[in-house]
């Protein structure tokens, strides 16, 4: 009866705890849910809550902006073709390993400079091995200058001469005043008895033909003078005389002489020397700014050249009026060299040569204009005021206002 008793007592206090330890886990659920910790339970505790469902916000209205339309697209445009550059004779010259012996004899007659003037010429260019069968290269730098010039200027026709503008039988005033002589057959070109080994080489103010023989002008065919200057020349070939029997003298009467008194023979007249351009220019007063322009240009030495040149001669007054003196020496020597080859014609052009509406090419290479009329003569807008004025390689005719060349108006 104890022991059953003692049982059914724990057995209460056992549903005592358990319904102690339900109450207390309860309370715990709910207290965690009121402090919102969130967590789930298997069976709510409370009625289910119908949820409340909102109306959905009408959508507004998406304005419909158009796709930007895109602009065309120009093609690039292609790179314009860089212009060709050509060299001028002088930068040929140098140029050429084959044309060196030609430059040496250039540079020791002072003409360097004048490869690069502006214009056209036609140069007929030796080979070395044409030059070194012609001059004594040893004695290169004792030959007269003048004489140089004479050979080389012989070498030069002013203008372009291309080998298709030759036809046989052609003659062309050279630099040096006389002419040259071409044939053409089917074996190539020749120039007098040269042979153009290679033609048409174009520069900037010309074109080269190499030649496989020097130019021999008149001027030089003297073969005491050549010597004398360093070219060889070939030996003529001499025929032995043929000896006849002399006949047997016939004795004459024997007269008494006859003495007859010469006449005095009359004094030849001394021949006129003419100066030369650069004399001239050099001694006249009105043309000293002429020669100082002439001499920042580096062209004083192209007023001595053998040839023929008309020199068109702005005054003093008219170079003062354009050209700022005291800034010479700053100016760019082409811009120079243009402007005063623009006043200079190859040949000799004297006051009765002109007419009126004459163009006359200038070594710049643009033409000048005249005009005659009762007043007197112009070229372009200039008066020539003194006119035929001769020198020993040319004529000046002196004018009251400077020309100026396209070139130079577009500089």
């Amino acid at each position: 009866m104890t022991s059953f008793k003692s049982r059914f007592s724990l057995f209460l206090l056992g549903c005592s705890l358990l319904y102690s330890s339900a109450n207390a886990a309860d309370v715990s659920l709910r207290g965690l849910r009121k402090l919102g910790i969130g967590f789930e339970t298997d069976a709510p505790t409370t009625a289910p809550v119908t949820p409340v469902v909102l109306p959905e916000p009408e959508p507004e209205p998406v304005e419909t902006v158009p796709a930007p339309v895109a602009a065309p697209v120009e093609p690039e445009p292609e790179p314009e073709p860089v212009p060709e550059t050509l060299p001028t004779l002088a930068d040929l010259a140098m140029g050429s390993p084959e044309l060196s012996v030609l430059l040496d004899v250039v540079t020791a007659a002072g003409l360097a400079p004048t490869l690069s003037f502006p214009g056209e010429f036609t140069v007929f260019a030796p080979t070395n091995a044409a030059l070194e069968a012609a001059l004594d290269l040893s004695l290169l730098d004792q030959i007269d200058p003048n004489l140089l010039i004479t050979f080389l200027t012989y070498h030069i026709v002013p203008g372009i001469v291309a080998a298709e503008d030759i036809e046989d039988g052609d003659e062309y005033n050279t630099l040096q005043g006389e002419l040259v002589y071409f044939s053409v057959s089917d074996m190539g070109v020749m120039v007098n008895d040269a042979n153009v080994v290679v033609a048409d080489i174009m520069a900037s103010n010309g074109v080269v033909h190499v030649i496989d023989r020097v130019l021999y002008p008149q001027a030089l065919l003297n073969p005491p003078m050549m010597k004398a200057i360093g070219f060889t020349t070939p030996s003529p070939t001499v025929t032995p005389p043929v000896v006849l029997p002399e006949p047997e003298p016939v004795p004459a009467p024997v007269a008494a002489p006859v003495t007859v008194p010469e006449p005095e023979p009359e004094p030849e007249p001394e021949p006129v020397v003419l100066p030369s351009l650069a004399e001239l220019a050099a001694t006249s007063p009105n043309l000293s700014k002429l020669v100082a322009v002439a001499v920042a240009a580096g062209l004083a030495p192209a007023l001595a050249l053998p040839g023929e040149f008309t020199v068109l001669a702005p005054t003093d007054a008219a170079m003062e009026a354009a050209i700022d003196f005291t800034v010479l020496d700053q100016m760019d020597t082409g811009l120079l060299v243009t402007f005063l080859s623009y006043h200079i014609i190859p040949g000799t052009v004297t006051s009765g040569d002109i007419f009126n509406g004459a163009a006359i090419g200038t070594l710049q290479g643009e033409d000048v204009y005249f005009s005659v009329s009762d007043t007197g003569v112009m070229v372009n807008d200039a008066n020539v005021v003194v006119a035929d004025i001769m020198a020993s390689n040319g004529v000046v005719h002196v004018i009251d206002r400077v020309l100026y060349s396209q070139a130079l108006l577009d500089a």
